[in-house]
C-alpha cells in the first residue's frame, strides 16, 4: 500500500519581502532611504506606495508611478524604486515612518527611522583676563553652534588630561531648532604649560 507522506508544511510565506535601512539626514541635505525587495518569484512592479510617518493617519507621500501622480510632501522622492529620498532634510523630518507598496504580487510594508544630525561650527577658545598669568585665575570659554542634535564640550589639556568635570554647559536652542553650547572652565590658579587648550 501507498501513503502519501505530507510534505514539511511551512508557514505561507509573501511572494516578496520589502525591507528599508533607517537613515542618518544632515540638515538642508539630501537623505538616501535605501529600500529593497526579496523576491521568490521574479520582478515585482510596484504600482503605488505609500509613506505614512508614525502616528499619523494621513499618509506624508504618495506616489503611482504608471500616472507619475505624487501628493504629499514632494521633498520625497522615489529614486530607483523602492527606494526614497528626501531632499533638503529638516529637523521636523526626524522620525519613524512606515512605508507601504501595492503590487502585482500582493502589498508589503517596513519602518525604517530617520535621525537628523547638523555639524557645529569649529569651537571657539577665549579667555578672561586675555592675558593669562602663570598661578593667575583664569575662565576659558568655549563656544560651537549650529549643530543638532544638542551635544557637550569636552575640555583637554597639553597633556590630555580631562577637564571636563570642573566646567559648566550651557546648551540653547534657536528659532530653528539648532544649538549652540558654551562651556566655561574656570583656574583659581593656572599653569602656562597646561595650555593650549
Amino acid at each position: 500500500n501507498f501513503a502519501a507522506e505530507p510534505d514539511d508544511v511551512e508557514d505561507e510565506k509573501a511572494l516578496f519581502n520589502l525591507k528599508c535601512q533607517s537613515a542618518v539626514g544632515v540638515i538642508g541635505q539630501t537623505t538616501n532611504i535605501s529600500c529593497s525587495i526579496e523576491s521568490q518569484t521574479g520582478p515585482v512592479v510596484i504600482n503605488t506606495v505609500v509613506l505614512t510617518r508614525f502616528r499619523e493617519n494621513k499618509p506624508c507621500f504618495t506616489f503611482q508611478p504608471y500616472e507619475n501622480r505624487v501628493t504629499g510632501d514632494s521633498r520625497f522622492k522615489v529614486e530607483s524604486l523602492p527606494s526614497l529620498q528626501l531632499h533638503n532634510t529638516a529637523i521636523s523630518d526626524e522620525g519613524g515612518y512606515r512605508y507601504y507598496i501595492r503590487t502585482n504580487l500582493g502589498n508589503d510594508d517596513a519602518e525604517f527611522r530617520i535621525n537628523v544630525t547638523a555639524v557645529y561650527s569649529p569651537p571657539v577658545i577665549t579667555s578672561e583676563p586675555t592675558e593669562i598669568k602663570d598661578g593667575g585665575a583664569a575662565d576659558l570659554y568655549c563656544r560651537a553652534s549650529g549643530g543638532y542634535p544638542a551635544g557637550t564640550i569636552h575640555w583637554f589639556d597639553q597633556r590630555n588630561t580631562n577637564w571636563t568635570q570642573n566646567s559648566r554647559l550651557q546648551i540653547t536652542q534657536g528659532h530653528d531648532g539648532l544649538f549652540t553650547l558654551s562651556s566655561k572652565l574656570s583656574f583659581r590658579s593656572i599653569d602656562s604649560t597646561w595650555g593650549p587648550f
